[in-house]
């Protein structure tokens, strides 16, 4: 077992979160402007909310937030936050031009193969919460649900691979929390409900 997650109270649910936070960003901007009118609505993503959002009540036991360097304002790097996760169990983005092209995802990829292989062994993960929603995905997806790990996907539904929304064990639109993880107190963007 990883001495990072050695001290995680395993009497509650874990989860561990897998961010491309290029996708969130992007999309969620798009989704902003096409709920705003096309009015170019300013929005941003604070990535700390996202994952304590998706996180819930279970002990964070790890995962990534990969794509985009987070602001110094985001609130995954506020005290609070960081002691609630465990410390050093995220890792994030620190260079603008680290991903390109896409690449994003196969970091977010790799780094939860390498967790599947390391930190999530001997662990008593039962929840894999993967932030995206390209088809390239699948493949850890199948490999997690083979050990016995649910996972749930959280994207943006004019952006998901149809395969990886039917391979999910469930699935969280953001659409339906917008303003949960907006930096913003209010993003002014409508509830969308289907």
């Amino acid at each position: 077992m990883s001495s990072a997650i050695e001290h995680l109270d395993f009497e509650q649910p874990v989860r561990f979160v897998y961010c491309d936070s290029l996708y969130v960003q992007s999309e969620g901007e798009r989704f902003a402007s096409l709920y705003s009118g096309g009015a170019g609505h300013a929005w941003r993503c604070d990535f700390g909310r996202l994952v304590n959002l998706l996180r819930g009540d279970a002990v964070l036991g790890g995962g990534a937030i990969l794509g985009i360097p987070l602001p110094e304002v985001d609130s995954a790097f506020a005290e609070a936050t960081r002691a609630a996760w465990a410390e050093k169990t995220v890792q994030f983005s620190h260079d603008a031009c680290e991903y390109r092209n896409g690449d994003q995802v196969e970091a977010v990829v790799c780094k939860l193969s390498s967790d599947m292989a390391t930190r999530m062994s001997g662990s008593e993960a039962e929840v894999v919460t993967i932030v995206g929603g390209d088809a390239r995905y699948r493949w850890p997806i199948n490999t997690l649900q083979k050990s016995g790990i649910c996972v749930e996907v959280a994207a943006w539904q004019h952006a998901i691979d149809d395969e990886l929304l039917q391979l999910a064990d469930d699935f969280r639109p953001l659409d339906f929390m917008v303003d949960d993880f907006s930096a913003f107190k209010k993003s002014h963007l409508p509830r969308i409900y289907f």
